[in-house]
C-alpha cells in the first residue's frame, strides 16, 4: 500500500478506504525504519518502500496508522486522518529529488511576499501592518543580509538579482526537514519571511497564522464575521498544527 493511495472499497469515492491489516509494524532498515501493514510494506507512489529517517517520526507515523478505522480491520478510514504520514510521504518520494524546483519556488514566492504588501486604507489595517508586519521583514533584511522594499501599491517590490542570488544560497543551505516545513507553510502563508521566522523560533507556529490573515481578520473586526472566511480559516489553522507537529517530531534531538 502507498502512502497516496488505498485498495479499492465501496467507500473510496467519497474519500474513504477500508483497513486491511490487524498490526502495524516498525522495521528497521539500512538508513532508517519502514511501516508495515502486517506483511506489507508501506510504499511510496513510485513503489519503493517508505524509509523515515527519524525514530520519533517514524513511531508517531505507526501509531497513525495503528488507530486509523478505531484500530479495527475492515473499518473505514480517510487519508485526513494521516497528516504526518502525508507530510513525510511528500518529503520522501517528491521532494528529496526535486529539492532545486521547490527552492525556485519559494523564491518566487518571497519576490511576491505577503509582508511586503502594505495597505493605506483602512487606516486600521496600515497601522497594524507597520506594527506588525514591519519589525519581522526589518529582522529578516537585517539577519540574512537582503535588500527587501514593501510596497502600498498591487506593483510587486524591486527584487535585485543580488537578492535572489543570496536567497538562493540561504535555502540551498537549509536541511530537507527544513525545506519540507518551507514548502508546506509557505504557500499557508503567502510569505517565506514568515516561514523563515518560525524555523528561525522568531515567531510561533499561532503567530504566524495570526500574521498572516491579518489584513482579513482587521476587516471582520471593523465590518463583521464572515461565515466562509472562518471556515477557510479553520482548515489553515490545522494544516499549520499538523506542520508543527512534523517540525518538532523531526526536530526532536533524540529522534
Amino acid at each position: 500500500m502507498n502512502v497516496f493511495n488505498g485498495p479499492e472499497s465501496h467507500r473510496a469515492k467519497a474519500g474513504y478506504q477500508v483497513r486491511f491489516w490487524e498490526k502495524v509494524l516498525l522495521r528497521e532498515e539500512d538508513q532508517g525504519y519502514g511501516i508495515v501493514l502486517d506483511k506489507k510494506p508501506l510504499k511510496l507512489p513510485s513503489g519503493e518502500p517508505l524509509v523515515i529517517h527519524n525514530l520519533a517520526l517514524a513511531k508517531t507515523i505507526q501509531k497513525e496508522w495503528a488507530g486509523l478505522g478505531g484500530g479495527q480491520k475492515g473499518q473505514a478510514f480517510c487519508f485526513s486522518d494521516i497528516p504526518l504520514t502525508r507530510i513525510v510521504g511528500t518529503m520522501e518520494g517528491l521532494i528529496r529529488h526535486d529539492i532545486k524546483s521547490v527552492i525556485a519556488k519559494l523564491i518566487e514566492y518571497a519576490q511576491s511576499d505577503l509582508l511586503c504588501f502594505h495597505s493605506e486604507k483602512p487606516k486600521q489595517i496600515a497601522k497594524r501592518q507597520q506594527e506588525e508586519w514591519l519589525p519581522i521583514v526589518t529582522w529578516f533584511s537585517k539577519k540574512y543580509q537582503l535588500s527587501i522594499k514593501v510596497t502600498t501599491t498591487l506593483h510587486v517590490p524591486d527584487f535585485s538579482q543580488e537578492t535572489i542570488d543570496r536567497l538562493t544560497v540561504l535555502l540551498d543551505s537549509l536541511t530537507l526537514i527544513e525545506v519540507t516545513v518551507l514548502s508546506l507553510l509557505v504557500p499557508l502563508a503567502g510569505s517565506l519571511i514568515l516561514g523563515m521566522a518560525y524555523l528561525d523560533e522568531t515567531v510561533t507556529i499561532d503567530e504566524v497564522f495570526s500574521l498572516s490573515t491579518l489584513p482579513e481578520r482587521v476587516q471582520m473586526e471593523i465590518w463583521g464575521t464572515d461565515a466562509e472566511q472562518l471556515e477557510r480559516f479553520d482548515r489553515i489553522y490545522e494544516e499549520m498544527k499538523e506542520i508543527e507537529q512534523f517540525w518538532l517530531i523531526s526536530t526532536q534531538k533524540n529522534g
